[in-house]
């Protein structure tokens, strides 16, 4: 593998819980997000995203292996980047740089 110090971090439905319960602010979350994810991003860590805040269930194994796929290959075209987003529901892709369509039936790799 390019870098098995590769994570996913799934953003679904239960991902503000805290939130919507009144335990922590909305700004809270995104700082406590923001800290793991700069913590991790020192130790050599890629962040994979997973975002889909409308389905209930991921998608299929073949699927996320296809994400994992895109995103290694992308991590290594662009060695500077730390992180990538799926967005599941609106079928598209997001990076630092883009934003772009990706079918996650057929995806092309």
């Amino acid at each position: 593998l390019l870098n098995d110090k590769i994570y996913f971090e799934y953003d679904g439905t239960g991902h503000n819980l805290s939130v919507n319960f009144g335990h922590i602010t909305e700004k809270e979350m995104r700082l406590k997000e923001i800290r793991r994810y700069q913590f991790l991003k020192q130790r050599g860590y890629l962040q994979i995203v997973f975002k889909s805040l409308t389905k209930r269930n991921l998608p299929s194994d073949e699927i996320m292996l296809s994400i994992l796929k895109y995103a290694q290959n992308y991590f290594s075209l662009n060695p500077n980047q730390h992180w990538i987003e799926f967005d599941y529901d609106n079928l598209q892709i997001r990076t630092k740089e883009n934003t772009f369509p990706y079918d996650f039936v057929n995806p092309i790799l």
